[in-house]
């Protein structure tokens, strides 16, 4: 796996504090009670120099039946320039949502979390991997299992957590300096905590995002991403799984309550992770193969 050029709303809290750049997703839970229609596109896109990285979802997760996660999917769009209807917002500021994969994208890696296997093409730009405990904000044509969800679910449960998603998005938005000009939200990182072990770059990460928190645009070179890359493996050798701090420019601290991991390759082998070699036509098979749950 290449670091060259290589490029998850509790994703986003991931992604700002990594500088995203590149970032695939190995584990998921996918929506309470859920099951997707084909795949479910996670409502979080990521534009760097090498291109636009998207998240797919297969998932079942019908009460006492479903068997969870089938796949998870990170593709790259080479050439985009911006980013996808999934995560933009038009001249009026109205939100426009479609699924439908874009034409021109490469799957950079296949995630099975049944299994503990992890796909990637010999040259994927894919250099670190997420985990997430919690469903974020996602795109889907259809929820099969939608008219049980409240049957299934625990209505008290599900409204706690949802207003704590609520206040975590408020308090990410009231964190950002507001840029007039382009009305996007601008964070300047100096330092990252994991577990009171502290992640300091060489220079400060500056991350850009839309007021919906559905697109990121960063900062992060290729020598940032390789420091933080050593600083993970060497502090964290089986990878990381906890809450971290974001410590701002300015010295504000704003601490992530969720629990977050993250994975190098190296990482993930060491934590027993099956890490397979395939080819770009040998991934779109084994894409189309998960893209229906059965």
């Amino acid at each position: 796996m290449s670091l060259k050029n290589s490029s998850f709303k509790r994703m986003f809290f991931v992604l700002l504090v990594m500088g995203t750049a590149g970032c695939g997703m190995y584990n998921y839970p996918g929506q309470p009670g859920v099951r997707t229609n084909d795949f479910s596109k996670l409502d979080m896109e990521d534009l760097e120099d090498d291109g636009l990285y998207v998240y797919e979802a297969s998932y079942d997760n019908t009460a006492k039946t479903g068997k969870g996660v089938g796949a998870l999917i990170t593709r790259r769009y080479p050439t985009a320039l911006t980013y996808t209807s999934n995560a933009r917002v038009n001249s009026e500021g109205t939100l426009y949502r479609a699924k439908l994969e874009y034409q021109g994208s490469r799957i950079e890696m296949i995630s099975i979390p049944s299994i503990n296997q992890v796909m990637m093409p010999p040259d994927s730009t894919v250099w670190g991997w997420l985990y997430y405990d919690t469903s974020m904000d996602e795109i889907d044509d259809r929820n099969m299992n939608e008219e049980g969800i409240f049957v299934t679910q625990d209505p008290e449960k599900l409204l706690e957590r949802g207003i704590k998603n609520i206040k975590q998005k408020y308090d990410l938005i009231r964190l950002g300096k507001l840029d007039l000009v382009r009305g996007q939200l601008s964070y300047d990182i100096k330092a990252v905590k994991f577990a009171g072990t502290t992640y300091k770059p060489a220079a400060n990460i500056g991350i850009s995002t839309n007021l919906s928190l559905s697109s990121i645009h960063s900062n992060v070179s290729l020598d940032t991403k390789k420091s933080f890359a050593s600083f993970l493996e060497t502090n964290f050798p089986k990878g990381f799984k906890g809450k971290l701090s974001l410590v701002l420019a300015d010295g504000t601290e704003y601490e992530v309550n969720t629990m977050i991991g993250v994975h190098t390759a190296k990482t993930a082998k060491n934590a027993g992770m099956n890490v397979i070699i395939k080819t770009t036509r040998e991934l779109e098979e084994i894409a189309s193969r998960y893209s229906t749950v059965k």
